[in-house]
């Protein structure tokens, strides 16, 4: 072989005999180890290598002294390095959101594909080989999960990344509007300091109730709009981070819902 990995053990390399020749030298360059005085040898490699390549050679020898060498130069692999951070959502609502995408920030140096793993085994499965995973979460599955990527090459696997922690709740009981009595858009979505709710009111006669409430029910502000298209800044500096809802509403009817998360 022309190249090794980390570890390989057993590795068979030879030679045809040499006339004349009574015995064999073996030379190893450092990070390769072995013995023969024979046309073939076993060799082991190191488990970390410091150079990228090293040298196999044999000479034949006999009574008269050493004929020419023959040698081989041997290119060595490295394990992948462990993958660095990954993005995606992490806090949700397992009620709806049943399939979320996280993604790995930066390639692997040498990695030829991807292995994701999500932990409890009951959340859910997580699907893919590249820099992306989908996770099919369970329906109205609450607790939390953590999220995994190692990397492969030929040579093996990478250390897990550390794990991306999830925490996701059930929403049952998060009532949806009707539709077509109210546009409602949000953003930035994560928010932090603050988040824009922009609305529009089918029937602009109508002076709508905007609410915020936290996935366990608990209202974190109420505000009376006095007109029936707009856009309301809300103050969310102080939520905890976590997933929210909106509910606009005329005290009688709910008119639109959204959900946004708070990440710092």
């Amino acid at each position: 072989p022309v190249s090794v990995c980390p570890g390989d053990e057993g590795v068979l390399y030879q030679i045809d005999a040499v006339p004349d020749a009574t015995h064999y030298l073996w030379e190893l360059d450092e990070g390769i180890y072995g013995s023969s005085d024979s046309t073939s040898i076993l060799l082991s490699f190191a488990e970390q290598f410091i150079m990228d390549e090293g040298s196999i050679t044999v000479t034949p020898i006999n009574s008269c002294g050493y004929g020419g060498d023959s040698w081989i130069m041997v290119e060595f692999g490295q394990l992948p390095e462990k993958p660095q951070m990954i993005f995606g959502p992490d806090t949700l609502c397992t009620t709806t959101d049943t399939t979320v995408t996280y993604t790995l920030d930066e390639a692997v140096p040498n990695a030829t594909g991807y292995e994701w793993m999500l932990m409890p085994e009951e959340a859910g499965h997580i699907e893919g080989d590249g820099l992306s995973g989908m996770v099919h979460w369970v329906q109205n599955w609450e607790g939390e999960a953590a999220i995994l990527i190692r990397a492969i090459n030929e040579c093996g696997y990478s250390d897990w990344s550390d794990p991306f922690t999830v925490i996701t709740y059930s929403c049952v009981g998060i009532f949806e509007a009707d539709d077509n009595i109210a546009d409602v858009f949000i953003y930035p979505n994560p928010a932090n300091e603050a988040l824009n709710v922009v609305f529009s009111i089918v029937d602009e006669s109508l002076y709508p109730v905007l609410s915020v409430y936290d996935i366990y029910g608990r209202q974190m502000e109420e505000v009376d709009l006095n007109y029936g298209k707009g856009i309301h800044r809300i103050n969310t500096s102080y939520f905890p981070q976590g997933l929210y809802f909106i509910m606009l509403h005329d005290r009688h009817r709910l008119l639109g819902t959204k959900k946004f998360v708070i990440s710092r």
